[in-house]
């Protein structure tokens, strides 16, 4: 993975720096990041490939942070980071809780925050928010020291322990306040679904969320963040109701 790494980042290089030059003057700029499958299977003589989601897919993993105004202009990619899954480990790692983040895929989720952190020191006037869905939710993401101008967004998966309150997680935490606001939204076409626009009531607290349970001997941080809850009102039923909790 690292020699792979090397090559896609010199490779990018130039890119990058046209990138941020294109982010100069902008007032805010959104940075997802995201993983792409590159399915080789087709290709059963191609070397270095290795397993995708199932055993018998290979390819290769693409991971980008390419970043966006607020209009969904994009600007450029600021890393992108590409490996290979080892075929005879794949799946049989039984200390997958036991090793470090270095030594994990969710390793990129940092590694993408920390070029978010590059662009924004090349653009200290630019507000950046670094974006991650629901695999995303890792506490070492949230323990990454940003930048001044660097925010994280990410899509919460997990229904974290909370300090000092009766309701000891987040869903309950933020879903026992008040709505602020309601907004709303136009949701695509979906398989069998149909478009249509929904309403969402928008919550919002800030929290402070305790360290997970199983890395009680690392000593880790509990961490103070704000968390955003976007529901539905009146949702067609019950299976199809709209629920973000962001952090």
């Amino acid at each position: 993975m690292e020699g792979q790494d090397w090559v896609i980042i010199e490779i990018l290089k130039s890119h990058i720096r046209s990138t941020y030059q294109r982010i100069e003057g902008a007032e805010v700029i959104l940075a997802p990041q995201d993983t792409t499958y590159i399915d080789l299977t087709s290709h059963p003589d191609t070397e270095g490939i290795g397993p995708l989601g199932t055993k018998n897919r290979y390819g290769l993993l693409a991971h980008s942070t390419i970043v966006f105004t607020p209009e969904r202009v994009p600007l450029g990619v600021v890393r992108q980071q590409v490996w290979t899954r080892d075929p005879e480990t794949y799946g049989n790692l039984e200390d997958h809780k036991q090793r470090t983040i270095e030594n994990k895929e969710n390793k990129k989720w940092l590694v993408s925050l920390e070029s978010v952190n590059a662009a924004a020191r090349e653009n200290p006037e630019t507000h950046f928010i670094s974006i991650g869905d629901r695999e995303a939710d890792v506490y070492d993401l949230f323990l990454v020291m940003r930048e001044p101008n660097v925010d994280l967004l990410i899509r919460a998966a997990k229904d974290r322990r909370v300090i000092g309150e009766e309701t000891s997680k987040i869903w309950k935490s933020v879903q026992a306040e008040p709505a602020v606001t309601k907004v709303g939204i136009q949701v695509p076409r979906q398989r069998k679904r149909p478009e249509r626009r929904v309403e969402l009531e928008v919550r919002y607290k800030k929290v402070i969320i305790r360290s997970p349970k199983c890395r009680t001997k690392e000593n880790l941080p509990n961490i103070l963040i704000w968390v955003i809850n976007a529901t539905e009102i009146n949702p067609a039923s019950k299976g199809s109701k709209i629920e973000w909790m962001l952090i």
